[in-house]
């Protein structure tokens, strides 16, 4: 059988090696060959073993992109598009008709629907008008008469978060609200971009999904096992888990918003009332499907097969862990000496993928030492 050719969009975001992740999971699938298109010359991805080809258009309009996308199907036989970043996916989904003329894609939501779940506030009343479980939230900070009154019947402690920045960052944590407005006075233009939400009480439950149509066709749920040394940052190791409660949550989420394609959830268990609430909705792929894949479950793959309307057996997932870069480096070194507690081993770990794949490894760990210092 003639092996998958996918054509994988990248750069169109400031997001380097999130390409390189995806690729990464596609080559443990033997039948694919991967293609890249991208506006960034020195993307990570360019360099990787697992790349067949890498092209690199200076276009920025989307007629531009889709000539691109047309060459490069016809010479390289691309079977499915797949867009990586949250700007590609919505690329993809805006020229969705221009787009499947030419070759298939993997499923992506709609664009409107996918501008809703990006925004935390426009996701907050969505959740009301849907009467999904959420935490109380104020979506607004610009009307300061209406903040007032509406922080007056908020349950403290709270968090102030960025209302389009994910990954745990630009997160705020106030016991009080004197604590709260003293912050926002201090940082009123980061505060207009914000919403205040209240913390619940209990703990994290990290959700990959791939969807079609308001129906789940492969999820993944993972705890935390060693925290993030920031403090609403993503775990840096996690544990796949099976859980009923979740399963549930997930069907009847997806099936109420009639998601399309990959996204990433974050529930919180409240220890309150025992019942799961969302609190974040992701819909890029991030580099977390790698531990997906020491589990068992492919989603790049699965979503290229979905794109092409294969069926694929509902995948079970393994109760593995997986480890990020230096964490799994101290970890290594406690097991040397009989501590680690938790009984990693290296193929649960993120370099495992990062050795396997050298040249390209060391141009991204280049890259991020060049940005830090910038």
């Amino acid at each position: 059988m003639k092996p998958v050719s996918i054509l994988m969009l990248s750069g169109m975001s400031n997001i380097l090696g999130r390409a390189l992740c995806m690729a990464r999971c596609i080559s443990h699938s033997p039948d694919t060959v991967v293609h890249v298109l991208s506006k960034n010359n020195w993307d990570p991805t360019r360099f990787s073993r697992h790349v067949r080809s890498y092209h690199v258009t200076s276009g920025t309009a989307d007629n531009q992109w889709i000539e691109s996308i047309e060459k490069i199907v016809r010479r390289r036989r691309i079977d499915v598009i797949f867009p990586v970043t949250s700007s590609e996916i919505r690329f993809v989904s805006s020229n969705r008709e221009s787009l499947q003329s030419i070759v298939p894609i993997v499923p992506v939501p709609e664009a409107q629907l996918l501008d809703t779940v990006s925004d935390k506030a426009k996701l907050a009343d969505f959740l009301i008008k849907k009467k999904i479980s959420g935490p109380e939230t104020i979506t607004s900070i610009s009307d300061t008469g209406a903040f007032m009154r509406k922080l007056a019947g908020i349950t403290f402690p709270v968090l102030l978060k960025h209302a389009t920045t994910g990954g745990g960052h630009n997160i705020q944590y106030f016991d009080k609200s004197e604590e709260l407005l003293d912050f926002i006075h201090a940082n009123l233009e980061l505060a207009k971009q914000s919403v205040v939400q209240t913390f619940i009480p209990g703990h994290d439950i990290h959700c990959h999904v791939l969807c079609s149509n308001g129906k789940i066709q492969a999820y993944a749920a993972s705890e935390k096992m060693i925290a993030s040394s920031r403090q609403f940052g993503r775990p840096n190791c996690i544990k796949f888990i099976k859980n009923a409660q979740v399963s549930e949550y997930l069907t009847n989420l997806i099936d109420i918003i009639k998601w399309n394609g990959m996204a990433h959830l974050d529930l919180r268990f409240d220890k309150r009332d025992r019942q799961l609430k969302l609190i974040d909705f992701n819909p890029d792929w991030d580099d977390s499907v790698l531990g997906a894949v020491t589990a068992g479950i492919n989603f790049p793959y699965l979503a290229c097969l979905a794109g092409l309307g294969i069926d694929f057996p509902d995948p079970d997932i393994s109760h593995a862990h997986f480890i990020r870069g230096k964490i799994a480096i101290q970890q290594g070194i406690k097991k040397i000496f009989r501590k680690d507690e938790i009984g990693l081993t290296f193929s649960e770990t993120s370099w495992k993928y990062a050795l396997q794949d050298p040249v390209s490894e060391i141009v991204r760990l280049i890259q991020r030492f060049y940005r830090k210092t910038l």
